[in-house]
């Protein structure tokens, strides 16, 4: 089981309070959609706790992981920004993944990306965005640390790319002991995989423990809770 807690986190740009005094205990999930409107804190809160940027005061702490370096060898984070020599092949970027962790899956991600139709000749910077979206997470998936933070993937994306995004986080989250925590608008295509959910707002923080009680005892879905706020 993989767990995940923040105790009273702090964080400031300067003057700007970015994140006040949040505190999240998450234990018993696979999928947890992190919602709120832009520039709430969405990407601060997953960095942070990646172990990607420091937070001011509080206490965060992955499967007990507390420094900033061994939380980010618990986890790897995702986003839109493709962290990798452009001018590698696909092939040749898995191996080069490989390398630096010794525990990555190489077989599992060539898989992936022949099942994803993602060319495994071609260069990186020859991707459409999409695909480097895809692959981002294929190189996530494939590494052996038990959580995965992933920003904003679905957004922009085609039906067809997001359907395939979709179908290997399916694979993730029920095939393997991991703990995927996604912030996303696209909060629709993800909700009936997700059975957690973090709202943050101006307010602080609401946390729906499971979403299908949730669901029952409100009689909404996860669009009734995020209209408070609407789409950014």
């Amino acid at each position: 089981m993989n767990t995940m807690i923040l105790n009273g986190v702090k964080k400031r740009y300067g003057k700007k309070a970015v994140l006040a005094d949040i505190s999240v205990v998450l234990k018993k999930h696979r999928f947890v959609v992190l919602l709120g409107e832009n520039g709430i804190g969405k990407t601060t809160l997953l960095k942070l706790c990646a172990g990607l940027i420091p937070y001011d005061s509080g206490e965060v702490l992955l499967n007990g992981a507390r420094t900033r370096q061994a939380r980010a060898q618990t986890s790897v984070y995702v986003s839109d920004e493709v962290n990798m020599d452009p001018f590698l092949t696909l092939k040749k970027a898995i191996e080069v993944h490989k390398r630096m962790e010794p525990s990555f899956d190489q077989d599992q991600a060539i898989e992936w990306c022949n099942q994803l139709a993602l060319p495994l000749a071609e260069k990186v910077t020859t991707l459409s965005t999409g695909q480097r979206h895809l692959f981002s997470l294929v190189l996530a998936a494939a590494s052996s640390r038990p959580i995965i933070f992933i920003d904003e993937l679905l957004a922009n994306l085609d039906s067809a790319k997001k359907e395939a995004m979709i179908a290997l986080l399916t694979d993730v989250v029920t095939d393997q002991s991991r703990l995927v925590v996604m912030a996303s608008h696209a909060y629709e295509e993800v909700e009936l995989l997700a059975d957690g959910a973090v709202f943050l707002h101006e307010d602080g923080i609401e946390i729906i423990e499971d979403i299908e009680t949730w669901r029952q005892q409100h009689g909404a879905s996860l669009k009734a809770l995020f209209s408070k706020v609407g789409r950014s």
